[in-house]
């Protein structure tokens, strides 16, 4: 045989073995159908294997490894045999906010990635010598360390599938910490907002601050953070203290909740990269730096002990994404980059494992945020997890917008390009953990994915609805260079405010009436959809042509929706949106009946301690007319329905 057909063969079996590997990891995020289910009540769950089971480490590569002991990855061949009662509890497993993240990206079952890895199989190889580190569900497999001579004794168990190496990873370091620096005169304060101090330039750069002008400042939104470790008593994040915003931490390197440093056993500054990305992302200290997601939830993950020579190790940084997921994290932001064993030729979005863990995170609809990297600026400098499929990973720009030198460069190795989008990365503003009080500059696509990231959950503070597609391609078609990306800047610089209108949308041309109001509502999509449009008006009334007329009959206030797709994962829904007052207003009759009673005081009560629904019209609550509704308010009502008392007042 020819040289150049071996040549094409080995190479054609080589895609062929990682496509098999790719569409394996996709399978994990498909529902399980009931019709699974056998009459007994149980069922098996497995995986169809597309390689033989090999071990996938390179005979060089375990000649090399020092000492006795190695750290490994098992992957099984199935999940055992899975009771649905099992199956019911895993579904009351997973938090409401998960539950509520997944339905709207059309994941409406427990799926193979939540099911537990057979404990029979973990079992079977501890009791043979192995010591376990860590279990992943979604990947259907365990990390191990073992002596080295058990390895071929394991690979000979039925249920393994393969095995492989935990990799080592390094963060993406900062570029440079610059103290001192001096950048050209701006004005750091957004005359209609807040003042950013000297984080001004890195959010208007990307249009945070008019989100915020508008209300949006990542409410409502769960971020993780996986990094070093997190300065909790700085002041940059008291107000997330302040407000119990931080619903959980992990320590993934020492197995406790706390991811502050901890003397006894953390190096001298391990988690200043985290408190800098952290800061950068949700900061909160007007006059000095604001992030942009500063009224966000967050749950912190600490992934890297920097004093080690292996400083992230997958198996941690797959177990931190994982239990993001259970809590119910929207967008997880990351600096992880380069390993110590994976190649150019593995980074094609389906073979190294964080990657396939990112994959995963996206079925689930979870939107993950990494930076590319800092080892510009040659081509293909890329790695993992940045060259997942459905990644942002992040590459950065200068004061100037241009990109930096630094910056890592695209394209994958099956040629996708990379990164997706930029924000600031040279000459950002941070929180320094030296003090409670210190701040600093510096330069790394460390700073510009958190800056993206916190953009993200701004974006879907606007819109809660959103499916991870929408926010992910509303960001990137929206960038600088869309129409024309590559593997510097990808679609270019992300411009926030500009993703807010991509995708649905609409318009009203009256939102507020008396009695009965009649609304033509507008289409204003893009891109234009052709022959979806399903809209809900909020009063149980629905529509499927482009340019609908309404009749709203009753007072309320009505939150319409559109969806454009009939998957439902492009969706635009506006709280609030169409107000109808009733046409006559009597004096203390807050919940519109025609006439004042006891239902009104539960009415009232229920608004001012219950967070119920607000009098409509607001002031119409003000019974005693004194500028304010309060508990006073409702003694107004209950003495005039029941003392003689003076009749509620309205102006």
């Amino acid at each position: 045989m020819f040289p150049a057909i071996q040549r094409y063969k080995s190479l054609q079996m080589t895609l062929i073995a990682k496509i098999c590997l790719f569409l394996s990891a996709i399978l994990i995020s498909f529902p399980l159908s009931s019709k699974s289910i056998d009459p007994a009540g149980r069922f098996p769950v497995s995986e169809d294997s597309c390689v033989s089971r090999i071990i996938r480490i390179p005979q060089s590569r375990l000649n090399s490894v020092s000492g006795e002991n190695l750290k490994i990855w098992v992957f099984f061949r199935d999940k055992g045999a899975i009771d649905k009662n099992d199956v019911y509890l895993v579904e009351s497993r997973i938090s409401e906010h998960a539950r509520k993240r997944r339905q709207r990206n059309g994941v409406k079952n427990v799926t193979f990635a939540d099911l537990p890895v057979c404990r029979e199989y973990i079992d079977n190889l501890t009791n043979n010598g192995a010591r376990l580190r860590r279990v992943s569900r979604w990947l259907n497999a365990a990390s191990f360390v073992i002596d080295k001579k058990i390895i071929y004794e394991i690979a000979e168990f039925s249920f393994v599938k393969k095995i492989t190496l935990v990799a080592g990873y390094n963060r993406s370091v900062p570029y440079r910490y610059d103290n001192g620096v001096i950048f050209p005169d701006i004005d750091t304060t957004d005359k209609q907002s807040l003042d950013y101090g000297m984080s001004y330039t890195q959010n208007n750069m990307i249009n945070v601050p008019l989100m915020h002008q508008m209300g949006y400042c990542g409410q409502n939104v769960i971020i993780a953070m996986l990094d070093t470790g997190f300065k909790k008593s700085h002041e940059i994040f008291d107000s997330a203290k302040a407000t119990n915003r931080i619903i959980a931490e992990y320590d993934f390197i020492r197995d406790d909740d706390d991811t502050q440093d901890d003397l006894a056993e953390d190096i001298n500054g391990q988690h200043n990269h985290g408190t800098s990305c952290w800061s950068v992302l949700a900061g909160n200290d007007p006059g000095n730096l604001i992030g942009p997601a500063y009224k966000a939830r967050f749950l912190l993950a600490k992934t890297e002990d920097i004093g080690s020579e292996t400083p992230i190790e997958e198996d941690n940084w797959v177990a931190a994404m994982e239990w993001a997921d259970s809590l119910g994290a929207d967008i997880i932001s990351s600096s992880l980059i380069y390993s110590d064993w994976y190649t150019y030729e593995d980074m094609d979005g389906a073979t190294c494992i964080t990657t396939l863990a990112a994959n995963t995170a996206y079925a689930l609809g979870i939107l993950v945020v990494n930076s590319i990297g800092n080892r510009g600026p040659d081509i293909g400098t890329l790695s993992a997890p940045s060259d997942a499929f459905k990644i942002l990973s992040c590459g950065a720009v200068d004061f100037f917008e241009d990109i930096t030198e630094f910056s890592s460069r695209g394209p994958t190795y099956d040629n996708r390009i990379k990164p997706e989008v930029c924000a600031m990365g040279d000459g950002v503003y941070f929180a320094f953990a030296y003090t409670d009080t210190s701040y600093a500059y510096g330069a790394g696509t460390s700073y510009s994915a958190p800056l993206i990231a916190g953009a993200a959950a701004v974006l879907l503070s606007s819109n809660t609805d959103m499916s991870v597609l929408q926010l992910r391609r509303s960001l990137i078609e929206t960038a600088s260079q869309a129409s024309s990306p590559d593997n510097e800047y990808g679609w270019g610089i992300i411009d926030v405010r500009a993703a807010l209108e991509w995708g649905p949308n609409f318009t009203a041309d009256t939102t507020v009436g008396y009695g009965s109001l009649t609304v033509q509502f507008t289409d204003l999509s893009d891109p234009e959809p052709t022959s979806y449009w399903r809209w809900y008006f909020g009063d149980g009334d629905t529509s499927i042509v482009k340019n609908p007329i309404h009749n709203y009959t009753q007072p309320g206030n009505y939150t319409v929706t559109l969806k454009i797709d009939p998957d439902g994962l492009l969706i635009r829904k506006k709280e609030n949106y169409i107000t109808v007052f009733p046409a006559e207003i009597i004096p203390g009759d807050v919940n519109n009946s025609g006439e004042v009673n006891i239902l009104d005081v539960t009415y009232l009560v229920g608004y001012l301690y219950k967070g119920g629904p607000e009098p409509l019209p607001l002031n119409v609550g003000d019974t005693n007319c004194d500028g304010s509704i309060n508990l006073l308010d409702i003694t107004q009502i209950i003495n005039y329905l029941y003392k003689g008392g003076p009749e509620p007042c309205f102006r």
